[in-house]
């Protein structure tokens, strides 16, 4: 199930995902294999926390994307979208 479609697709565009539910474990594998400590992750009330704080926290930081409900944040209808800037920067990773 893709709760934000969004997301999912730069994901794939940046070759993160190949196909949905395989995402983390390449992630995982890419961090070792450059001897990084995999990105913890862990469920709570159906969230990834991981992804939220190793990659969806620093996406918003750097204003690659944007929240939709500016208002509740941490809404569990919560959705994001691309900003100019991440639209430029999945415009990089696009095959030419």
């Amino acid at each position: 199930m893709q709760r934000n479609p969004i997301i999912a697709d730069v994901f794939h565009r940046t070759g993160l995902i190949e196909r949905w539910g395989r995402g983390t474990n390449r992630v995982a594998e890419m961090c070792e294999a450059t001897g990084l400590a995999p990105p913890e992750s862990r469920e709570i009330t159906g969230a990834a926390v991981g992804v939220r704080e190793h990659y969806l926290n620093p996406a918003l930081a750097s204003g690659l994307v944007e929240l939709i409900l500016l208002d509740k944040p941490k809404s569990r209808l919560q959705k994001y979208r691309l900003t100019a800037s991440g639209r430029a920067a999945l415009a990089k990773t696009e095959p030419k």
